[in-house]
């Protein structure tokens, strides 16, 4: 059948789908990315996501690093502010162990008591005397961000739904609602719909989507610090991270943890969380926001690549912090990711 083609097809049009093309674009390579709906408007929805290096993977440390390094090159870019820089607040019983990871992967990061909390996120009740200081982490304006990422591809970003990928002779074989394409080689980053792409490919990627809620709650008073959080003491009766929006008149937050609880029971836990811990904050929710979020089995921020040697297929949780990165190294092929992933995960093949 005849078919356009390209050099390589990426399919999935949220942070790493673009950040891909975008890398692809850097390069000097032909691409088509294929997103059926607006651009981020999946996974990668929302108006804030934290930029943290803490991991409980210092491998994961060290790849926060890198993936810093990548979003203050891609404000460069983009003429841009990107990333907050107001900080992640880290609470909980392993904040020592943290701060001496952070220190090995040299980190900016500080112990603070409860005294000096308040200097950095003044809506929040210490859970605990002593917290730890992410000085280089901070909010991302997920809006800048994927505007400024969909504008880069020109005509390689296509507005279609992917409905089949397969390998075909020497390159791969794509059937869209915009026709029949070939590639020599396609990178997925399908998100939820992972397991819809992957049918033909002989590939089983085990992976579970949830329905995951955020909320975000007024700011009493603008203006007042607001760090980015981590609390992961439970001493407000739950696990959460939050994030300031960009205009810092609201918070968001969700909750943490392995299982995602129904909406109603995310709503009323996140409103307790904040009516206990939270005394800056009103308790009534501002704007909820709903998205279906996908998870490894190997933990909440597990991720992996999967390669066929020709379709090299990107899963897992929380990768919003590692867009720009994840987008480099798709671009160059999977090998470094194929070693990385067993940081989080395992490495698919």
């Amino acid at each position: 059948m005849s078919a356009r083609s390209t050099e390589v097809a990426v399919v999935g049009g949220g942070i790493t789908g673009l950040s891909t093309a975008y890398a692809l674009r850097r390069r000097g390579v032909e691409f088509v990315c294929f997103e059926a709906a607006a651009p981020g408007s999946g996974q990668s929805a929302g108006r804030t996501r934290v930029f943290r290096h803490g991991h409980d993977d210092e491998r994961l440390v060290r790849l926060a690093v890198r993936a810093r390094a990548e979003w203050e090159r891609l404000e460069d870019e983009l003429g841009t502010r990107l990333l907050g820089r107001e900080g992640v607040l880290i609470c909980g019983p392993n904040v020592a162990e943290r701060a001496a990871a952070f220190e090995a992967a040299d980190v900016p990061a500080r112990l603070v008591g409860r005294n000096e909390l308040a200097s950095v996120l003044r809506v929040f009740e210490p859970p605990e005397d002593e917290a730890l200081v992410d000085e280089l982490g901070g909010s991302i304006d997920v809006r800048a961000v994927i505007e400024g990422l969909a504008a880069a591809p020109g005509d390689g970003l296509v507005a279609a739904r992917v409905f089949d990928v397969r390998e075909r002779g020497q390159g791969v074989e794509l059937r869209t609602s915009e026709g029949i394409w070939s590639a020599g080689r396609a990178v997925l980053c399908p998100g939820a719909e992972v397991h819809e792409l992957t049918a033909g490919l002989g590939i089983e990627i085990p992976l579970t989507v949830e329905l995951h809620t955020r909320a975000s709650f007024p700011v009493r008073e603008p203006g007042a610090p607001l760090a980015c959080l981590q609390d992961r003491s439970g001493l407000h009766g739950e696990t959460v991270y939050a994030a300031p929006m960009p205009d810092g008149r609201e918070y968001a937050i969700g909750l943490g943890g392995e299982l995602e609880p129904p909406v109603d029971e995310a709503l009323v836990r996140l409103t307790r969380y904040v009516e206990r811990g939270m005394p800056g904050l009103d308790p009534v929710p501002a704007s909820v926001r709903l998205c279906r979020t996908s998870v490894l089995p190997w933990g909440a921020d597990a991720f992996a690549v999967w390669d066929t040697g020709r379709v090299a297929v990107l899963a897992g949780a929380n990768l919003f912090k590692f867009g720009p990165l994840l987008g480099e190294l798709l671009a160059d092929g999977a090998d470094e990711l194929r070693t990385l992933a067993p940081a989080a995960g395992r490495a698919g093949t």
